[in-house]
Formats: C-alpha cells, structure tokens, sequence
C-alpha cells in the first residue's frame, strides 16, 4: 500500500501502484498480492480505529478467515489499485470486513470477499 487516501470509523480506503517484482507476474500482480493488499488496508483501519478511541495498538492481528473473494482480473504493471475495506463488525477479538479491489481511475473490480482478523490485544 502506498497511502491512505480516506478513512473514518466505518471504513478506509488506500492505493497501490502495482510494481515489477516478485509478486508481478507475467506482468500483472498476483491474485494473492490483492489478498495482502486488503488485509493490510484492513490493519489500517483499525489501527486508526483503537486510535480514535484511545485503546493502544494491538500486540498482532491475524487474517484467521476470508469468506466469498473472488478475483475477476488481474492489474498490470503500473496500474494503480484502488483498496476499500469497510467495517461489518467488530466482535473483540474478531473483526470482520468487506473488501475490494478496483481498478483506479476506471473503478473497475479486480477483486471482492470479506474478511476477518484476530486482534490479539497488547
């Protein structure tokens, strides 16, 4: 993730200029790479979150369960993508969420699925 471009107590929103590497392959990003790029938009969110009301960053979080994610195409090298991670609830010490990938600039979905996380208090 490159940077945050919204967030607020119900969701969070960041971006990501996809790069040659390890995690582009054949010139596209690998569909595991949308995975991590949701999960640490999730992070995102709550650590902003426990922030906004007062409760000290956590010790870990763990991606423990994803639900429903599909991957309807693959962003190439250079293209921007657009991570939207939204709160459904928070269950301490389990938080679920609603994530997707979009093409930026054309909102285009690459990828959809819900997500939930461990939070392992400090």
């Amino acid at each position: 993730m490159d940077r945050v471009l919204e967030a607020d107590e119900a969701h969070v929103v960041s971006e990501h200029t996809v790069r040659e590497g390890p995690l582009a392959a054949r010139g596209a990003l690998w569909e595991g790479a949308l995975v991590e790029g949701l999960a640490q938009t999730a992070a995102v969110f709550d650590a902003l979150a426990r922030a906004a009301r007062g409760a000290p960053p956590p010790r870990r979080g763990l991606l423990v369960g994803v639900r429903g994610f599909q991957v309807l195409a693959r962003p190439a090298v250079g293209e921007r993508v657009r991570y939207e991670v939204r709160l459904v609830r928070r269950m301490e010490p389990l938080v679920l969420v609603d994530g997707r990938a979009l093409r930026a600039g054309s909102g285009e979905l690459l990828a959809e699925g819900r997500f939930k996380f461990y939070v392992e208090e400090a």
